[in-house]
C-alpha cells in the first residue's frame, strides 16, 4: 500500500513500523480482513522488521488465518529477503514448530506425541530446511542482542534432532538467565522442564 494513503502527524513518524506492527497484532482480535494492507504497510517502513514478520507468520498458520502453506510461504519469503545474521532469517524454524505443534501436540501432550514431532524434525527434508535458514544467520555477525528467542528455537530443533554437540554450543550462547519460549511446553509437555531438561542432556548431565 502507497504511504499517502496513511495519516501523517507531527507526532509520527511515517516510516515507524511500530503503529503498523499494534495494528497487525489487533488482527488476532479484530480478525485478519486487514491484515495483508498492515503487512504491506509495515514491510514499507522496515522490510526485514522481525517482531512484524513473526506476527505475520503467526497470523497466517492454521490455527488462526491462514494454512501450514500460506504460514511457510510467509516465513521463506521474510528469511530470503533477510540479509545474513539477522534473525529473521530463522523464522522458518518457527513456522516448523508450528507446522509440529498443530498437527501432533495440539491436543495431545503424551509421549507418542512427542515421539511424533522428533519424527518429523528428523525427516531429511526438515533438517536441511532448518539447517540452511541457520547456516544463513551463522554466516554474518549478528545484527542484533536480542537473539534468546531464535537461539532457543535452535537449541529446541537441535535437542529433538539429537545434535548434542550442536545444542550445547546454543545453549552456551543463550546463557544462565532466560524465560523458556512456548515450544519447550508443547512439545516436553511443559516450558520450564523441556528447557532444563534439553540443558542437562546437551550437557552430558541426563537422557532426553
Amino acid at each position: 500500500m502507497s504511504s499517502p494513503a496513511w495519516p501523517r502527524t507531527k507526532l509520527a513518524d511515517p516510516d515507524d513500523p511500530g503503529p503498523v506492527i499494534r495494528l497487525m497484532s489487533s488482527c488476532f482480535a479484530a480478525g485478519a480482513g486487514r491484515l495483508n494492507e498492515f503487512y504491506a504497510e509495515a514491510r514499507r517502513r522496515d522490510p526485514h522488521n522481525f517482531d512484524m514478520h513473526e506476527l505475520a507468520v503467526m497470523l497466517t498458520c492454521a490455527k488462526w488465518y491462514g494454512s501450514h502453506e500460506r504460514m511457510f510461504a510467509v516465513a521463506h519469503s521474510a528469511a530470503e529477503a533477510a540479509p545474513p545474521g539477522h534473525r529473521t532469517t530463522l523464522l522458518p524454524l518457527f513456522a516448523h514448530f508450528e507446522y509440529a505443534m498443530r498437527e501432533f501436540a495440539w491436543d495431545d501432550r503424551s509421549k507418542q506425541s512427542q515421539k511424533a514431532v522428533r519424527r518429523y524434525f528428523r525427516k531429511p527434508e526438515v533438517q536441511q530446511d532448518c539447517d540452511a535458514w541457520i547456516a544463513k544467520f551463522r554466516s554474518a555477525p549478528p545484527s542484533s542482542e536480542q537473539l534468546t528467542q531464535v537461539r532457543q528455537w535452535m537449541a529446541a530443533y537441535y535437542s529433538l534432532i539429537r545434535r548434542r554437540k550442536e545444542a550445547k554450543v546454543v545453549f552456551d550462547e543463550i546463557g544462565p538467565y532466560v524465560s523458556p519460549d512456548n515450544q519447550w511446553g508443547w512439545f516436553w509437555g511443559d516450558m520450564e522442564y523441556g528447557y532444563l531438561k534439553s540443558w542437562w542432556w546437551a550437557n552430558g548431565v541426563a537422557g532426553i
